[in-house]
């Protein structure tokens, strides 16, 4: 759809009399479009309500869905982007005999920056579990190289394989769908929820908020609010208090 965008220029003022600047309109395209012509993905909303983040975890357990659950409770936690995530592996968060490290250190894909991500400890409990639910899947021990959140189904070929981006995306979808959930939710929603809460929970305090840029490479803490939904819930609610205005 076209718009128009308003450009001010410096009028001419031969008579030394006070004028407005003219307004120049040049057009302007807004397109929900890539520049490969693919459709933009609509944007991951986080988990609003904390009790529907320990719904979705609990989801999970009701069905067994271990790897699932721990994928989701690290993804809330850690922060990483989801290719950052699925690209951990067992020796990234276990030592050789086992025991689970403290933190986790990996290259980010997009950005080739060093991050070192502190493992707290609810998430050293859940991936002592996990690794006790992976030998039961497997029959064997991991191996140190292999990819922590391996699909199912690679199993059977011997070499184990991190489940993919997309597969995240269909298993949020379902969570969704059966929780009925308001928000839109994808892979990116896991680190928005703990975006969203721990600033909710810090009430913006401006220390948190400068950490939160520091993990998140942000330049500005209004792009830390337009990432995780802050702003438009900020002005939405603007808007709603207007209506005490009206009679």
């Amino acid at each position: 759809m076209n718009s128009t965008a308003m450009k001010l220029t410096s009028s001419e003022n031969t008579n030394n009399i006070v004028s407005f600047p003219k307004i120049v309109r040049e057009p302007h395209t807004v397109s929900n479009l890539k520049s490969n012509g693919v459709k933009k993905a609509t944007p991951a909303d986080p988990i609003r309500n904390i009790e529907d983040v320990q719904r979705v975890q609990q989801y999970f357990l009701d069905r067994h869905e271990i790897r699932n659950y721990t994928l989701f409770s690290l993804g809330v936690s850690f922060t990483l982007r989801i290719g950052d995530l699925l690209s951990i592996r067992f020796g990234d968060v276990f030592t050789t005999n086992g025991k689970v490290k403290k933190e986790v250190t990996l290259r980010e894909q997009k950005t080739a920056k060093r991050n070192k991500v502190s493992i707290n400890s609810k998430c050293r409990q859940i991936l002592d579990s996990y690794l006790d639910w992976t030998y039961k899947t497997l029959g064997r021990w991991p191996d140190q190289d292999e990819p922590l959140f391996f699909s199912r189904t690679s199993k059977q070929d011997g070499e184990l394989k991190a489940i993919s981006i997309s597969m995240v995306d269909k298993v949020l979808r379902r969570v969704k769908r059966d929780l009925n959930l308001e928000e839109h939710l994808s892979s990116h929603s896991m680190r928005k929820t703990m975006i969203y809460h721990t600033i909710k929970n810090n009430n913006y305090d401006q220390a948190t908020l400068y950490l939160l840029q520091r993990m998140l490479n942000h330049s500005d803490q209004r792009i830390t609010f337009r990432y995780c939904g802050i702003e438009d819930e900020a002005i939405a609610q603007l808007r709603e208090d207007m209506a005490g205005l009206l009679i």
